[in-house]
């Protein structure tokens, strides 16, 4: 007969045969100028990882704009360019994918890269490297590294993008008065500076915590900080 049990041990006890799923890193993979991104893609999809091929830098760098981003869009893990070396720091792809989101792990897979340009290529923003060519074992080693390293802080980095989306839902109004509020200047002093009145201060402060779905004024300061890719 069939059963919907699970397995039993020999005392007629029952024991799960479900476990749960692992988390899957996602990956954001981009070929810059005639590079093959595919040895990349495939150690990837050798890790387990889930891989979104970008059709060039440019576009990559529009998704990683957290204001044009679309919210539906889960964010990536890790973000790995690939390409020659002094093409990709010539076009500082990766500067500009580490200015637009500092908190994400950003990679660079080179392509006949000398310990020189290594460097310079983590000085601006790389926090992984990977090279080409290479075993498709080494390459999968090194991605499951980096993307290990990038699950650990997935959560603060969702984090990041939910505060910076509420951020740019303030009106220009709203950033005044937080302006007073971030100086820790009480309501009365706010309203002079900006001339309305207390009761409008009072409003817009309120806005300000509702927007940013904050509880306290440290609450929120804390949010503004990581908003704007700062620590704390």
């Amino acid at each position: 007969m069939p059963s919907d049990l699970t397995d039993s041990d020999k005392d007629g006890t029952t024991a799960s045969t479900s476990e749960p799923k692992p988390v899957k890193p996602i990956l954001d993979v981009v070929g810059c100028g005639v590079a093959d991104a595919s040895p990349i893609v495939v150690a990837a999809h050798s890790v387990r990882a889930d891989v979104r091929l970008a059709s060039s830098p440019e576009s990559l760098l529009e998704q990683l704009n957290w204001r044009s981003r679309e919210a539906t869009l889960e964010p990536a893990d890790v973000v790995v360019f690939v390409g020659v070396a002094e093409s990709l720091i010539s076009q500082q792809w990766i500067a500009r994918a580490s200015q637009l989101a500092p908190e994400l792990t950003i990679a660079a897979a080179l392509i006949d890269g000398s310990i020189d340009q290594a460097a310079y290529v983590v000085n601006q923003g790389a926090r992984g490297l990977l090279t080409l060519p290479n075993s498709l074992a080494r390459l999968s080693r090194d991605l499951r590294e980096i993307s290990d390293a990038a699950l650990r802080f997935r959560a603060s980095r969702r984090n990041v993008m939910k505060h910076r989306r509420a951020a740019s839902a303030l009106t220009p109004a709203e950033h005044e008065v937080l302006e007073g509020m971030l100086a820790g200047m009480p309501n009365k002093q706010i309203a002079q500076r900006l001339s309305i009145g207390l009761r409008t201060v009072e409003l817009r402060r309120s806005k300000i915590m509702k927007k940013m779905k904050a509880k306290s004024l440290a609450q929120l300061i804390s949010y503004i900080c990581a908003a704007q890719g700062h620590s704390g």
